[in-house]
């Protein structure tokens, strides 16, 4: 009995120790990106594996939690996280301009590449791709929807080839439309759909999971299908 007794204590003492050895590591962390970006509020969590690019341009509110490996790269623009943000492991951002205000949740290996407003209280799942010029007010998008807002690939105007974004355009129109998305209040985006560009998820919207939304439709409309085409569930208005 004398012996359960000191091998409980024991890791009862392990355990605390670990605690503290952990708490420890995340306060310095927090002081170390203290020294390595704009600013950073009170009482934020922040997990080991943080890489920051461009901190002078990252501005971080109070009580926000960082997760394991995450990147934040603001060597394009600036990034803007509000209060009580929570970036889960493995996120990406690479900002052209991000602003997430307060209350947001992005899930574990979400990717963010653009200009791109994210307003208060928006969920974010785990494996979403925003790419471009994206709007998304107080909404949910579920695991792995992809937002593709951006110019896409354009043609060589010599040899119409597709080329890369990231190529040589010197030969391409000017100006080029950077085709914004916008998801609005109240919508709610299902697992693995697809958000092509101009696309406005109005208003306490429905996509169906796996749907491929390449127009715009009415607020309170439930979509559904690739091409989405409006459908009747429980869900309709």
């Amino acid at each position: 009995m004398r012996n359960i007794r000191k091998r409980l204590s024991s890791e009862r003492f392990a355990s605390i120790l670990l605690k503290i050895l952990r708490m420890a590591h995340c306060f310095l962390l927090r002081a170390k990106l203290l020294f390595e970006i704009q600013s950073l509020g009170k009482g934020c969590k922040v997990f080991p594996g943080l890489i920051i690019s461009g901190g002078k341009n990252i501005r971080i509110g109070k009580n926000c939690f960082i997760g394991r490996n995450v990147l934040l790269d603001a060597s394009g623009g600036l990034i803007t996280i509000g209060d009580n943000v929570e970036i889960r492991d493995n996120v990406r951002i690479y900002s052209g301009n991000v602003s997430i205000e307060a209350g947001v949740t992005l899930g574990e290996g979400a990717f963010l590449n653009g200009t791109i407003t994210i307003r208060e209280k928006a969920w974010i799942a785990r494996g979403c791709d925003i790419t471009g010029t994206i709007l998304i007010e107080q909404a949910i998008l579920g695991p792995q929807v992809s937002i593709a807002g951006g110019r896409g690939h354009q043609r060589d105007p010599e040899t119409q080839r597709i080329v890369l974004s990231c190529g040589d355009l010197s030969r391409t129109p000017a100006n080029l439309p950077n085709a914004g998305i916008r998801v609005l209040a109240g919508s709610w985006v299902g697992q693995g759909a697809i958000l092509l560009k101009e696309v406005t998820i109005n208003r306490n919207m429905v996509v169906g999971a796996g749907s491929v939304v390449t127009k715009s439709f009415p607020e309170g409309a439930v979509v559904a299908g690739n091409p989405a085409k409006p459908i009747v569930s429980k869900l309709s208005l």
